[in-house]
């Protein structure tokens, strides 16, 4: 199979068939007709991955094959390549650049870094990593900073230029889900690194994303975004600059640096 990333990331790069192989799956990029095969198969029945809100799998897979977003969703899936098994299911969508004007609040990423808003405290769970990961962490997160940081430095030509830049090559993860009896085995890491692969292939380069519940409820969630370099986003009221959605929020500045530099193996373990 062939790297989904740069090869100049050997530890993702070799971290894919390793654990493809020992698992025996497939990295699957759905199309419309294939999704609705799966779909006729049964092969995603909702209840079998989001037990709490299966209507949000519902949507977002009659999104996918109606097209809605005119071939901006995307269906990834973690396929068993001895029975043909979904096992995971992660949907993603490129958000264009007028979507994003409408959430982001320019006027505001410019105090946000000013006042170190965008700097984060999702190192809370890095106490079980060795230092080395730690640091490895750390500037993956401050990248998602430094991008903004750079854009709106006197280098910027001007508000229209430094808008269109900020808005530009970002998407958003809408679900990331991994089949009841498979879940032992830290795919949703997995399928998660395939994910930010993918959107990096497509020359996307900021990534958005809800953490239903919030980091405080959802401490499972929050923990795995951390681990791959996503920093949390304070509310539009509390100084944050995404104007919607702004709860419970997190950004991931640049794939590139995290496909990079993240230690791969403490994110998936």
């Amino acid at each position: 199979m062939r790297s989904m990333v740069p090869v100049a990331d050997e530890s993702w790069a070799n971290v894919i068939p390793e654990t493809l192989c020992t698992h025996s799956l497939e990295v699957r990029e759905e199309t419309i007709a294939s999704a609705r095969q799966l779909l006729h198969r049964g092969a995603i029945d909702a209840e079998d991955f989001i037990e709490q809100s299966p209507d949000v799998e519902r949507t977002l897979l009659e999104s996918f094959i109606e097209d809605d977003f005119e071939r901006l969703l995307h269906l990834t899936t973690l396929v068993s390549t001895e029975d043909e098994e979904v096992v995971g299911i992660s949907f993603w969508r490129e958000v264009e650049a007028n979507e994003m004007e409408d959430w982001l609040d320019l006027g505001r990423v410019e105090r946000a870094i000013k006042n170190r808003r965008l700097l984060d405290d999702t190192a809370e769970h890095d106490d079980e990593l060795p230092p080395q990961a730690r640091q490895k962490l750390r500037l993956v997160r401050s990248s998602s900073a430094r991008w903004i940081d750079a854009l709106i430095s006197p280098c910027a030509q001007s508000t229209q230029s430094t808008a269109q830049k900020l808005t530009h090559s970002w998407i958003k993860i809408e679900l990331i889900a991994i089949k009841k009896n498979f879940r032992s085995l830290h795919l949703g890491a997995f399928l998660l690194g395939c994910t930010l692969a993918k959107a990096h292939d497509k020359c996307q380069d900021h990534v958005v994303l809800h953490v239903a519940g919030g980091k405080s409820k959802n401490v499972a969630a929050a923990k795995l975004y951390s681990r791959f370099g996503f920093i949390a986003i304070p509310r539009h009221s509390e100084g944050g600059p995404f104007a919607r959605p702004d709860k419970d929020v997190f950004v991931l500045g640049d794939i590139g640096s995290a496909l990079h530099d993240v230690p791969w193996r403490a994110a998936l373990g």
